[in-house]
Protein backbone atom coordinates (compact mmCIF):
# COMPACT_ATOMS: atom_id res chain seq x y z
CA UNK A 1 0.00 0.00 0.00
CA UNK A 2 3.01 2.42 0.88
CA UNK A 3 4.42 1.60 -2.77
CA UNK A 4 1.12 2.34 -4.21
CA UNK A 5 1.15 5.52 -2.05
CA UNK A 6 3.95 6.74 -3.02
CA UNK A 7 4.03 5.93 -6.63
CA UNK A 8 0.37 8.23 -7.16
CA UNK A 9 2.33 10.92 -5.53
CA UNK A 10 4.87 10.56 -7.66
CA UNK A 11 2.63 10.62 -10.92
CA UNK A 12 0.25 13.58 -9.77
CA UNK A 13 3.42 15.56 -9.32
CA UNK A 14 4.95 14.68 -12.17
CA UNK A 15 1.96 16.18 -14.01
CA UNK A 16 1.86 19.42 -12.26
CA UNK A 17 5.89 20.00 -13.08
CA UNK A 18 5.17 19.43 -16.36
CA UNK A 19 2.77 22.69 -16.91
CA UNK A 20 4.84 24.65 -14.42
CA UNK A 21 7.67 27.19 -16.53
CA UNK A 22 8.71 29.41 -13.81
CA UNK A 23 12.26 28.15 -12.96
CA UNK A 24 12.20 28.91 -9.12
CA UNK A 25 8.83 27.94 -8.72
CA UNK A 26 10.05 24.23 -10.35
CA UNK A 27 13.07 24.34 -7.48
CA UNK A 28 10.87 24.74 -4.71
CA UNK A 29 7.91 22.08 -5.79
CA UNK A 30 10.86 19.37 -6.84
CA UNK A 31 12.27 20.33 -2.79
CA UNK A 32 8.20 19.83 -1.79
CA UNK A 33 7.88 16.53 -3.42
CA UNK A 34 10.85 15.76 -2.05
CA UNK A 35 10.07 16.15 1.90
CA UNK A 36 6.16 14.93 0.47
CA UNK A 37 7.38 11.66 -0.12
CA UNK A 38 10.15 10.96 2.74
CA UNK A 39 7.12 11.49 5.34
CA UNK A 40 5.73 7.99 5.18
CA UNK A 41 9.20 6.33 5.17
CA UNK A 42 10.17 8.76 8.38
CA UNK A 43 7.02 7.95 10.51
CA UNK A 44 7.50 4.05 9.57
CA UNK A 45 11.35 4.18 11.16
CA UNK A 46 9.60 6.00 13.96
CA UNK A 47 6.82 3.43 14.52
CA UNK A 48 5.81 3.83 18.14
CA UNK A 49 2.14 2.47 17.46
CA UNK A 50 1.02 0.29 19.78
CA UNK A 51 -1.90 -2.49 20.22
CA UNK A 52 -4.87 -0.73 18.65
CA UNK A 53 -2.71 -0.28 15.46
CA UNK A 54 -2.97 -4.59 14.62
CA UNK A 55 -4.77 -5.46 11.54
CA UNK A 56 -7.05 -7.94 13.46
CA UNK A 57 -7.72 -5.45 15.96
CA UNK A 58 -6.17 -4.51 19.37
CA UNK A 59 -7.69 -7.78 21.14
CA UNK A 60 -5.97 -10.07 18.30
CA UNK A 61 -2.81 -8.21 19.11
CA UNK A 62 -3.12 -9.07 23.08
CA UNK A 63 -3.95 -12.47 22.50
CA UNK A 64 -1.15 -12.74 19.89
CA UNK A 65 1.11 -11.55 22.17
CA UNK A 66 0.54 -13.71 25.03
CA UNK A 67 0.58 -17.22 22.47
CA UNK A 68 3.95 -15.99 21.23
CA UNK A 69 4.97 -14.91 24.93
CA UNK A 70 4.15 -18.88 25.96
CA UNK A 71 6.51 -20.19 23.34
CA UNK A 72 9.27 -18.19 24.47
CA UNK A 73 8.86 -19.36 28.15
CA UNK A 74 9.31 -22.59 26.60
CA UNK A 75 12.36 -21.61 24.53
CA UNK A 76 10.10 -22.44 21.21
CA UNK A 77 12.22 -19.51 19.45
CA UNK A 78 11.48 -20.85 16.03
CA UNK A 79 8.00 -21.04 16.21
CA UNK A 80 7.43 -17.58 18.47
CA UNK A 81 9.57 -16.19 15.63
CA UNK A 82 6.52 -15.28 12.96
CA UNK A 83 4.47 -14.41 15.68
CA UNK A 84 6.63 -11.31 17.47
CA UNK A 85 7.89 -10.63 14.06
CA UNK A 86 3.87 -9.44 13.06
CA UNK A 87 3.44 -8.03 16.15
CA UNK A 88 6.72 -5.46 16.07
CA UNK A 89 5.54 -4.65 12.52
CA UNK A 90 1.87 -3.75 13.44
CA UNK A 91 2.45 -2.45 17.63
CA UNK A 92 5.86 -2.77 18.54
CA UNK A 93 5.67 -0.41 21.33
CA UNK A 94 2.66 -2.42 22.54
CA UNK A 95 5.03 -4.30 25.16
CA UNK A 96 8.11 -3.59 25.97
CA UNK A 97 8.66 -7.53 25.64
CA UNK A 98 8.55 -6.44 21.68
CA UNK A 99 12.28 -5.04 21.89
CA UNK A 100 13.22 -7.65 25.16
CA UNK A 101 12.25 -10.76 23.12
CA UNK A 102 12.93 -9.45 19.79
CA UNK A 103 17.11 -9.08 21.30
CA UNK A 104 16.52 -12.76 22.24
CA UNK A 105 15.17 -14.03 19.07
CA UNK A 106 17.87 -12.42 17.10
CA UNK A 107 20.66 -13.96 19.34
CA UNK A 108 19.19 -17.37 18.49
CA UNK A 109 19.29 -16.69 14.42
CA UNK A 110 23.25 -15.50 15.62
CA UNK A 111 24.02 -18.68 17.06
CA UNK A 112 22.44 -20.87 13.92
CA UNK A 113 23.63 -18.56 11.41
CA UNK A 114 26.20 -19.92 8.74
CA UNK A 115 27.70 -16.26 6.95
CA UNK A 116 29.25 -13.69 8.45
CA UNK A 117 26.93 -11.64 6.45
CA UNK A 118 23.51 -13.07 8.06
CA UNK A 119 25.39 -12.56 11.47
CA UNK A 120 26.27 -8.75 10.67
CA UNK A 121 22.44 -8.25 10.03
CA UNK A 122 20.89 -9.69 12.69
CA UNK A 123 23.40 -7.75 15.22
CA UNK A 124 22.14 -4.49 13.09
CA UNK A 125 18.94 -5.78 13.32
CA UNK A 126 19.48 -5.57 17.67
CA UNK A 127 20.74 -2.34 17.30
CA UNK A 128 17.66 -0.82 15.24
CA UNK A 129 15.37 -2.93 18.13
CA UNK A 130 17.14 -0.84 21.09
CA UNK A 131 17.09 2.46 19.36
CA UNK A 132 13.55 1.84 18.22
CA UNK A 133 12.90 1.35 21.90
CA UNK A 134 14.57 4.63 23.01
CA UNK A 135 13.17 6.42 20.33
CA UNK A 136 9.89 5.26 21.40
CA UNK A 137 10.56 5.33 25.65
CA UNK A 138 9.23 2.28 26.30
CA UNK A 139 11.28 1.67 29.57
CA UNK A 140 10.68 2.38 33.26
CA UNK A 141 14.56 3.82 33.52
CA UNK A 142 16.34 4.96 30.11
CA UNK A 143 19.90 4.31 31.36
CA UNK A 144 18.91 0.04 31.87
CA UNK A 145 17.88 0.12 28.30
CA UNK A 146 21.39 1.33 27.51
CA UNK A 147 23.44 -0.99 29.91
CA UNK A 148 21.56 -4.25 28.42
CA UNK A 149 22.46 -2.45 25.07
CA UNK A 150 25.92 -2.11 25.67
CA UNK A 151 26.23 -5.66 27.52
CA UNK A 152 24.46 -7.58 24.57
CA UNK A 153 26.63 -4.92 21.58
CA UNK A 154 30.23 -6.26 23.53
CA UNK A 155 29.14 -9.64 23.87
CA UNK A 156 28.60 -10.17 20.13
CA UNK A 157 31.66 -8.26 19.05
CA UNK A 158 29.48 -5.34 17.55
CA UNK A 159 31.87 -3.54 15.31
CA UNK A 160 31.41 0.07 15.52
CA UNK A 161 34.11 0.81 18.21
CA UNK A 162 33.12 4.46 18.88
CA UNK A 163 29.08 3.96 18.93
CA UNK A 164 29.76 1.35 22.00
CA UNK A 165 31.67 3.17 23.84
CA UNK A 166 29.54 5.47 23.51
CA UNK A 167 26.93 3.26 24.89
CA UNK A 168 28.94 2.45 27.58
CA UNK A 169 29.25 6.13 28.40
CA UNK A 170 25.61 6.67 28.35
CA UNK A 171 24.51 3.95 30.48
CA UNK A 172 27.20 5.25 33.43
CA UNK A 173 25.84 8.09 33.26
CA UNK A 174 22.39 7.59 33.31
CA UNK A 175 22.50 4.71 35.93
CA UNK A 176 25.47 5.96 38.26
CA UNK A 177 26.16 3.95 41.76
CA UNK A 178 23.17 1.97 40.05
CA UNK A 179 25.40 0.60 37.26
CA UNK A 180 25.43 -3.43 37.15
CA UNK A 181 29.01 -4.52 38.44
CA UNK A 182 29.49 -7.04 35.41
CA UNK A 183 28.48 -3.30 33.52
CA UNK A 184 31.52 -1.86 35.42
CA UNK A 185 34.09 -4.91 34.60
CA UNK A 186 33.18 -4.84 30.15
CA UNK A 187 33.14 -1.14 30.15
CA UNK A 188 36.93 -1.42 31.89
CA UNK A 189 37.80 -3.85 29.73
CA UNK A 190 36.43 -2.20 26.26
CA UNK A 191 38.25 1.02 27.66
CA UNK A 192 41.49 -0.67 28.10
CA UNK A 193 41.19 -2.28 24.44
CA UNK A 194 40.55 1.12 23.05
CA UNK A 195 43.56 2.69 25.25
CA UNK A 196 45.76 0.30 24.24
CA UNK A 197 44.62 -0.12 20.41
CA UNK A 198 45.24 3.90 20.50
CA UNK A 199 41.42 4.19 19.60
CA UNK A 200 41.06 6.53 23.12
CA UNK A 201 43.27 9.40 24.19
CA UNK A 202 45.16 8.89 27.44
CA UNK A 203 42.58 12.24 29.06
CA UNK A 204 39.24 10.29 28.15
CA UNK A 205 40.73 6.70 29.67
CA UNK A 206 41.47 8.75 32.65
CA UNK A 207 37.82 9.86 33.09
CA UNK A 208 36.63 6.45 32.56
CA UNK A 209 38.61 5.12 35.17
CA UNK A 210 38.03 7.34 38.29
CA UNK A 211 34.04 7.54 37.04
CA UNK A 212 33.89 3.28 37.84
CA UNK A 213 35.55 3.62 40.91
CA UNK A 214 33.38 6.63 41.68
CA UNK A 215 30.64 3.90 41.32
CA UNK A 216 32.51 1.43 43.23
CA UNK A 217 33.16 3.41 46.29
CA UNK A 218 29.12 4.57 45.59
CA UNK A 219 28.76 1.07 46.81
CA UNK A 220 30.84 0.42 50.18
CA UNK A 221 28.42 -2.61 51.56
CA UNK A 222 28.14 -4.23 48.34
CA UNK A 223 30.84 -7.42 48.22
CA UNK A 224 30.00 -7.90 44.51
CA UNK A 225 31.34 -4.09 43.77
CA UNK A 226 34.33 -4.58 45.96
CA UNK A 227 34.79 -7.54 44.37
CA UNK A 228 34.35 -6.41 40.90
CA UNK A 229 36.76 -3.64 41.60
CA UNK A 230 39.61 -5.78 42.50
CA UNK A 231 39.65 -7.32 38.95
CA UNK A 232 39.05 -3.74 37.27
CA UNK A 233 42.06 -2.49 38.76
CA UNK A 234 44.40 -5.46 37.88
CA UNK A 235 43.18 -4.94 34.07
CA UNK A 236 44.35 -1.40 34.38
CA UNK A 237 47.20 -1.80 35.92
CA UNK A 238 49.83 -1.96 33.54
CA UNK A 239 48.47 1.20 31.85
CA UNK A 240 47.88 3.32 34.82
CA UNK A 241 50.89 5.14 34.16
CA UNK A 242 50.20 5.89 30.59
CA UNK A 243 47.29 7.83 31.80
CA UNK A 244 47.66 8.94 35.39
CA UNK A 245 49.19 12.02 36.33
CA UNK A 246 51.97 12.99 39.12
CA UNK A 247 48.81 13.97 41.33
CA UNK A 248 46.57 11.27 40.87
CA UNK A 249 49.61 8.93 41.68
CA UNK A 250 49.87 11.28 45.16
CA UNK A 251 46.78 11.43 45.61
CA UNK A 252 46.36 7.44 45.30
CA UNK A 253 49.62 6.79 47.75
CA UNK A 254 49.84 9.76 50.07
CA UNK A 255 46.80 7.70 52.61
CA UNK A 256 48.82 4.80 52.03
CA UNK A 257 51.92 6.99 53.20
CA UNK A 258 50.00 9.05 55.92
CA UNK A 259 48.91 5.34 57.35
CA UNK A 260 52.49 4.23 58.44
CA UNK A 261 54.94 7.20 57.51
CA UNK A 262 57.84 6.10 59.73
CA UNK A 263 57.96 2.70 58.15
CA UNK A 264 60.55 3.24 55.93
CA UNK A 265 59.62 0.19 53.25
CA UNK A 266 56.39 2.34 53.20
CA UNK A 267 57.81 5.54 52.41
CA UNK A 268 60.47 3.96 50.26
CA UNK A 269 58.08 2.45 48.11
CA UNK A 270 55.93 5.20 47.61
CA UNK A 271 59.07 7.21 46.68
CA UNK A 272 59.80 4.83 44.46
CA UNK A 273 56.20 4.63 42.81
CA UNK A 274 56.47 8.45 42.41
CA UNK A 275 59.49 8.75 40.64
CA UNK A 276 58.45 5.54 38.25
CA UNK A 277 55.32 7.18 37.73
CA UNK A 278 55.34 10.75 35.89
CA UNK A 279 56.78 12.63 39.11
CA UNK A 280 59.64 14.78 39.63
CA UNK A 281 61.52 16.67 41.93
CA UNK A 282 60.35 19.90 42.61
CA UNK A 283 56.83 18.58 44.20
CA UNK A 284 56.54 19.39 48.02
CA UNK A 285 55.48 15.68 48.49
CA UNK A 286 58.16 13.85 46.44
CA UNK A 287 60.89 16.53 48.43
CA UNK A 288 59.46 15.49 51.82
CA UNK A 289 59.92 11.71 50.99
CA UNK A 290 63.79 12.22 49.09
CA UNK A 291 64.84 14.23 52.65
CA UNK A 292 63.17 11.98 54.47
CA UNK A 293 64.55 8.70 52.37
CA UNK A 294 68.16 10.36 52.67
CA UNK A 295 68.18 10.79 56.32
CA UNK A 296 67.23 6.88 56.66
CA UNK A 297 70.18 6.27 54.62
CA UNK A 298 72.64 7.88 56.45
CA UNK A 299 71.39 7.25 59.66
CA UNK A 300 71.48 3.27 59.17
CA UNK A 301 74.77 3.27 56.46
CA UNK A 302 73.27 2.00 53.88
CA UNK A 303 75.55 1.17 51.14
CA UNK A 304 75.17 3.33 47.70
CA UNK A 305 76.18 0.78 46.02
CA UNK A 306 73.32 -2.01 46.49
CA UNK A 307 70.84 0.80 44.74
CA UNK A 308 69.38 0.63 42.47
CA UNK A 309 68.55 -3.25 42.63
CA UNK A 310 71.13 -5.65 41.27
CA UNK A 311 67.84 -8.35 39.96
CA UNK A 312 66.56 -5.28 38.31
CA UNK A 313 69.71 -4.43 36.37
CA UNK A 314 70.02 -8.05 35.61
CA UNK A 315 67.04 -8.26 33.87
CA UNK A 316 67.81 -5.21 31.61
CA UNK A 317 71.05 -7.21 30.45
CA UNK A 318 68.66 -9.39 28.93
CA UNK A 319 65.71 -6.45 27.72
CA UNK A 320 66.07 -5.81 23.75
CA UNK A 321 64.79 -2.86 24.07
CA UNK A 322 67.77 -1.74 26.45
CA UNK A 323 71.06 -0.45 24.19
CA UNK A 324 74.44 -2.09 23.96
CA UNK A 325 76.02 0.39 25.38
CA UNK A 326 73.96 0.69 28.57
CA UNK A 327 73.95 -3.14 28.60
CA UNK A 328 77.86 -2.39 28.57
CA UNK A 329 77.68 -0.32 31.23
CA UNK A 330 75.45 -2.15 33.40
CA UNK A 331 77.41 -5.26 33.50
CA UNK A 332 80.55 -3.08 34.32
CA UNK A 333 79.00 -1.84 37.39
CA UNK A 334 77.80 -5.68 38.65
CA UNK A 335 81.43 -7.30 37.70
CA UNK A 336 82.94 -4.28 39.92
CA UNK A 337 79.94 -5.27 43.06
CA UNK A 338 81.01 -8.45 43.01
CA UNK A 339 84.49 -8.06 42.42
CA UNK A 340 84.34 -5.89 45.85
CA UNK A 341 82.66 -8.49 47.61
CA UNK A 342 84.57 -11.17 46.48
CA UNK A 343 82.21 -13.02 44.62
CA UNK A 344 84.67 -14.08 42.05
CA UNK A 345 82.66 -16.64 39.97
CA UNK A 346 80.13 -13.85 39.38
CA UNK A 347 82.39 -10.80 38.75
CA UNK A 348 84.61 -12.68 36.36
CA UNK A 349 80.76 -13.50 34.70
CA UNK A 350 79.68 -9.87 34.12
CA UNK A 351 83.18 -8.85 33.26
CA UNK A 352 83.19 -11.43 30.42
CA UNK A 353 80.00 -10.48 29.18
CA UNK A 354 80.70 -5.91 28.67
CA UNK A 355 83.64 -7.85 26.90
CA UNK A 356 81.68 -9.53 24.39
CA UNK A 357 79.41 -6.50 24.56
CA UNK A 358 82.02 -4.49 23.55
CA UNK A 359 84.71 -6.58 21.64
CA UNK A 360 87.24 -3.81 21.61
CA UNK A 361 87.29 -2.57 25.24
CA UNK A 362 90.12 -3.83 26.98
CA UNK A 363 88.87 -2.56 30.28
CA UNK A 364 87.19 -5.79 31.22
CA UNK A 365 90.25 -8.00 30.82
CA UNK A 366 92.27 -6.30 32.26
CA UNK A 367 90.21 -5.84 35.52
CA UNK A 368 89.92 -9.95 35.53
CA UNK A 369 93.34 -10.55 35.82
CA UNK A 370 93.55 -7.59 39.01
CA UNK A 371 90.90 -10.14 39.78
CA UNK A 372 92.89 -13.04 39.82
CA UNK A 373 95.57 -11.90 41.42
CA UNK A 374 93.09 -10.77 44.32
CA UNK A 375 92.08 -14.27 44.48
CA UNK A 376 95.44 -15.84 44.84
CA UNK A 377 95.79 -13.11 48.11
CA UNK A 378 91.95 -14.27 49.22
CA UNK A 379 91.49 -17.69 48.54
CA UNK A 380 95.42 -19.53 48.32
CA UNK A 381 97.50 -21.34 51.23
CA UNK A 382 101.19 -20.56 50.44
CA UNK A 383 101.86 -23.15 48.04
CA UNK A 384 104.14 -20.96 45.53
CA UNK A 385 103.39 -23.00 42.27
CA UNK A 386 99.33 -22.93 42.59
CA UNK A 387 100.02 -18.85 43.40
CA UNK A 388 102.13 -19.07 40.15
CA UNK A 389 99.65 -20.70 37.74
CA UNK A 390 97.06 -17.82 38.72
CA UNK A 391 99.60 -14.88 38.14
CA UNK A 392 99.88 -17.15 34.92
CA UNK A 393 96.09 -16.47 34.15
CA UNK A 394 96.31 -12.83 35.15
CA UNK A 395 99.22 -12.18 32.90
CA UNK A 396 97.72 -13.43 30.05
CA UNK A 397 94.61 -11.55 30.84
CA UNK A 398 96.55 -8.34 30.60
CA UNK A 399 98.41 -9.35 27.57
CA UNK A 400 94.75 -9.11 25.88
CA UNK A 401 93.86 -6.42 27.12
CA UNK A 402 96.75 -4.48 25.73
CA UNK A 403 96.26 -6.47 22.51
CA UNK A 404 93.08 -5.26 21.85
CA UNK A 405 93.07 -2.04 23.98
CA UNK A 406 95.85 0.02 22.89
CA UNK A 407 95.12 2.61 25.55
CA UNK A 408 95.60 -0.79 29.03
CA UNK A 409 99.58 -0.97 27.11
CA UNK A 410 101.51 0.90 30.09
CA UNK A 411 99.16 0.18 32.99
CA UNK A 412 98.99 -3.43 32.01
CA UNK A 413 102.87 -3.87 31.06
CA UNK A 414 103.65 -2.23 34.52
CA UNK A 415 101.43 -5.09 35.91
CA UNK A 416 103.00 -7.50 33.85
CA UNK A 417 106.58 -6.42 35.04
CA UNK A 418 105.49 -6.85 38.69
CA UNK A 419 104.15 -10.26 38.51
CA UNK A 420 106.21 -11.92 36.08
CA UNK A 421 108.56 -13.10 38.92
CA UNK A 422 105.95 -15.26 40.03
CA UNK A 423 105.38 -17.17 36.49
CA UNK A 424 106.50 -21.01 38.05
CA UNK A 425 109.82 -22.31 36.11
CA UNK A 426 109.52 -25.35 34.10
CA UNK A 427 111.76 -26.92 37.47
Amino acid sequence: ERKKYKLGCVIIFAHLLKFISNYQTMLRLKLFVSLFLLIPIISFAQNCNDFSNYPEGEQAAKTQHVIYRDLMDEEQYDKAFPLWEKLYKYSPAGHAYHYIDGVTLYRHLIENATSEIEIDNYINKIVDLYEQRLTCKVYREEGFVYESMAYNLYDLGFDDDQKLFEIFQKALKLNGNKTDNYTLKYFSEYTIYMFSNELLDKNTTREIYYSIEKIIKGNPNNKEYQESWKGIEEEFKPYKSYFLTCNDWIEELKPIYEADADNPEVFRDVLKQLLVNSCKRGNPFVEELIRKDSIYVCKNQVPRRVIPNNEELKEMIDDEDISIERKVNISYYLAKFYHKESQYDSAQYYYQNAADLKPNWGEPYYQIGKMYVSSVRDCMNDDDFQKGVIVCAAIEMWEKAKHIDESRTSEADNLINKHILYVPTKE
